[in-house]
C-alpha cells in the first residue's frame, strides 16, 4: 500500500473514474471529488485514487508540461521563481551562493500525471487501490532551486546548509522573531514582495517520504516515466517568465498606477478617469507605473549638468527626443550651443545656461537665472564630474587633487541642490538624479579622491532623502560603471578595457527618471558592496592584488605623455593580457 509519512495535514485523496461514453468508449476522465455511490455508477465503472499534491498533504507538486512548460497556476516551486529572478538580476551567474539543502520534495510534470492516470484507470483489477504518482528519485529542495536557478541563468549554491542544522536554528529564529515583532513584520513584508507564502517555507525542510512502487508496477511495460527535472526545467522557467510572472500583469497606465494606490490616494481612480487634479498628478509621478521616457518627461523641465559632451549630452538628447524641456549646463558655451542646435533640429526644446560648477558664486548666478526664466526645475541630473586616478603614494604633495574633486563632484552638486530644492518642496514635486560611481561600491584603489567625493554626495543624499520624501521629492543615485568618455582618456590601458558607451549610460539616467528608484547599480557593483560589508579585510587583500596589477599611468606620475597610436608612450601603457582578462572578469569596475 503506498504511503506518505510526515504529512502536516490530512485530506481525502483525489479520485478519477473511468465511465463509459457512447461516443468514445473507454475514455478516461478525472475528477477531484470522491467517487459517486455504487448505485449511481455505470456498469463496469472503476475508481482509483492518488496522493494529493503539495498544496494538500504530501508535498507532491504537479508542475508544467515537460515539453512545453505550459501551466495555469502558481504553486510549489513556482513560488521561488521571483526570488530566483531577483538574484539573476542582482548577482552575476558565476558568483557562488550559500543555500539550504532542505528535505526531499517531489515534482512531477502534468503530462506524466495525465498519462499515468489514463493508463491506470483503464487497467483491470485495480479497484480500491491507491497509487502515488510521484518521482521515485526525488530531489531535495536545495537541488530543485539550483536546477531552476541554472535554467534561469542565475547564481547557484556552492554549499548548502544541511536539514539538521536548519532544524536546530529554526527554534532560535522563531524566538528572536517573537521577541522583536518588527523583524517579524519585515520578514512578512519581504516574503510578500517575493510572492512566497510563509506556509510554503515549512515544506522546504519538512521530512516526507513517498512510496511509488504500486504506481511503478501499474506502469510497468509502458514508456510512462517521470522525466528528470534537469531535462525540462528550462521549459518550465521560460513559460513562467513569458506567461505567469506576476510582474507581467501590472497595469502600467496612469489609471492603473493610481488604482494600485487607491488606499493612499483615497479613491483617486474615479478622479483620474474623469478629471485629474494637479495634486493627484504630482502623487502619480511618484508611482513606478511610467513605462516610457516620454510619459516621464513630456511637459517637464529637466536640468542636466555636464551636458556639453559624453553622458550628459547623450542624456539631454534622449530627454529632448522624448518631449522634455532640457536645461543644458556646462562650462563651454560653444559646445552647449552645438547640443542645443542639434536638439532643436530634431524637434526638441533646450535652453543653454553656462556655468562653472566648481565656482559656488557662478552656481548661485546660474540657479537664480534658471528659476527666473523657467520658474522651477522638475528633475535635476547631477552628472558633471571630475575623475583622478592616482595612487596615494603619488598624492602626498597633491592635496589640491582632493580639493578639486570635492569642489566639483560634491560641493558643486550640493550647492545646486540647495538652490533648487526649496522650489521642489514648495511645489511638492521633484526628483534629483545623482550620477555616482561603481567605485563607491567596490572601493577600487587609486581613486581615493574621486570615490571620496562621490561617496560624500551619496551620504548627503541618503541623509536628506528621509527629510524630503513626504514633500514629493525623490533622490536616485546611479552607481555608474566605467564609461568610455574623454574623462578616462589619460589612462591609455582603458582603450582595451570593456566599457559602456555614453548612450548606454544615458539609458541608465533615463531609467532613473522613468521609475524613480532609490538606486541603480550593476550586479557586480552590488556584489562588491555586499562582500565588503561581510568581510572587508579579505577584500582589501584582493584589491591589493588589483592595485599591483594595474600601475599608475604616465599622466598620474606627472610625466609628459605623447599622443598617437604608434608612440612609445602608447606602446608602454598598452594593457597586458592579464590586465585585460581581469578587467573583463570585473567588467565595469575602474582599475
Amino acid at each position: 500500500m503506498p504511503r506518505a509519512s510526515g504529512s502536516p495535514t490530512s485530506r481525502a485523496p483525489a479520485t478519477w473514474s473511468n465511465s463509459p461514453r457512447p461516443s468514445r468508449p473507454g475514455t478516461s476522465t478525472w475528477s477531484a471529488r470522491s467517487p459517486p455511490p455504487a448505485s449511481t455508477r455505470g456498469p463496469g465503472a472503476r475508481t482509483c485514487s492518488r496522493r494529493p499534491r503539495t498544496s494538500t498533504a504530501t508535498r507532491t507538486s504537479v508542475v508544467g508540461h515537460s515539453e512545453t512548460g505550459e501551466m495555469d497556476k502558481i504553486d510549489g516551486p513556482y513560488y521561488f521563481f521571483k526570488l530566483i529572478r531577483r538574484l539573476r538580476n542582482a548577482v552575476p551567474q558565476w558568483v557562488p551562493m550559500i543555500g539550504v539543502e532542505g528535505r526531499e520534495i517531489n515534482l512531477v510534470p502534468v503530462d506524466f500525471v495525465v498519462r499515468a492516470m489514463d493508463h491506470i484507470a483503464d487497467q483491470e483489477g485495480l479497484d480500491g487501490r491507491a497509487f502515488s504518482l510521484t518521482d521515485p528519485n526525488p530531489k531535495t529542495a536545495g537541488e530543485v532551486i539550483d536546477i531552476f536557478a541554472g535554467a534561469a541563468h542565475a547564481p547557484q549554491s556552492s554549499a548548502r546548509v544541511p536539514p539538521g542544522a536548519v532544524d536546530a536554528l529554526l527554534p532560535v529564529v522563531r524566538a528572536l522573531l517573537a521577541m522583536a515583532p518588527p523583524f517579524d513584520l519585515v520578514a512578512d513584508r519581504v516574503l510578500a514582495d517575493l510572492g512566497i507564502p510563509r506556509a510554503v517555507l515549512t515544506y522546504v525542510n519538512y521530512p516526507t517520504s513517498f512510496d511509488s512502487r504500486e504506481a511503478q508496477a501499474a506502469l510497468a511495460g509502458t514508456d510512462i516515466r517521470v522525466p528528470p527535472l534537469e531535462s525540462y526545467a528550462d521549459k518550465l522557467w521560460d513559460y513562467w517568465e513569458r506567461h505567469l510572472d506576476p510582474d507581467l500583469f501590472r497595469d502600467r497606465t496612469l489609471v492603473g498606477a493610481v488604482r494600485g494606490r487607491a488606499g493612499l490616494l483615497g479613491g483617486a481612480t474615479q478622479v483620474v478617469e474623469q478629471q485629474i487634479p494637479d495634486e493627484v498628478l504630482r502623487l502619480v509621478r511618484r508611482v513606478r507605473g511610467r513605462d516610457s521616457l516620454e510619459k516621464a518627461v513630456r511637459g517637464r523641465m529637466l536640468l542636466v549638468t555636464g551636458a556639453s559632451s559624453g553622458i550628459g549630452r547623450s542624456a539631454a538628447l534622449k530627454i529632448a527626443d522624448a518631449g522634455g524641456t532640457v536645461l543644458l549646463v556646462a562650462r563651454t558655451p560653444e559646445k552647449l550651443e552645438d547640443t542645443r542646435e542639434l536638439i532643436e533640429r530634431r524637434g526638441g526644446t533646450a535652453h543653454v545656461h553656462r556655468c562653472d560648477l566648481s565656482d559656488m558664486d557662478d552656481i548661485d548666478r546660474m540657479a537664480d537665472e534658471v528659476l527666473a526664466q523657467h520658474g522651477h526645475v522638475d528633475v535635476l541630473v547631477n552628472n558633471a564630474g571630475r575623475s583622478i586616478r592616482r595612487s596615494i603614494a603619488l598624492s602626498y604633495d597633491r592635496f589640491h587633487d582632493f580639493e578639486r574633486t570635492m569642489q566639483l563632484n560634491y560641493f558643486g552638486a550640493v550647492r545646486l541642490i540647495l538652490k533648487l530644492l526649496p522650489v521642489m518642496r514648495e511645489r511638492r514635486s521633484g526628483q534629483i538624479v545623482n550620477v555616482s560611481s561603481i567605485g563607491v561600491q567596490t572601493n577600487t584603489p587609486r581613486f581615493s579622491a574621486y570615490v571620496a567625493s562621490k561617496a560624500a554626495l551619496d551620504a548627503f543624499s541618503r541623509c536628506i532623502a528621509s527629510e524630503i520624501v513626504d514633500d514629493g521629492v525623490t533622490i536616485t543615485t546611479i552607481h555608474m560603471p566605467l564609461v568610455r568618455t574623454p574623462m578616462i582618456a589619460p589612462t591609455k590601458m582603458y582603450n582595451r578595457f570593456p566599457t559602456i558607451t555614453p548612450e548606454k549610460a544615458a539609458d541608465m539616467i533615463c531609467e532613473a527618471i522613468i521609475h524613480e528608484p532609490k538606486r541603480i547599480a550593476t550586479p557586480l557593483g552590488t556584489l562588491g558592496q555586499l562582500l565588503y560589508a561581510i568581510n572587508p579585510k579579505s577584500i582589501d587583500y584582493i584589491l591589493n592584488s588589483a592595485y599591483k596589477l594595474f600601475p599608475d599611468s604616465r599622466a598620474a606620475r606627472g610625466e609628459e605623455v605623447r599622443t598617437g597610436p604608434r608612440t612609445a608612450d602608447a606602446t608602454t601603457e598598452e594593457a597586458s593580457r592579464e590586465q585585460v582578462a581581469f578587467a573583463y572578469l570585473m567588467r565595469g569596475v575602474h582599475w
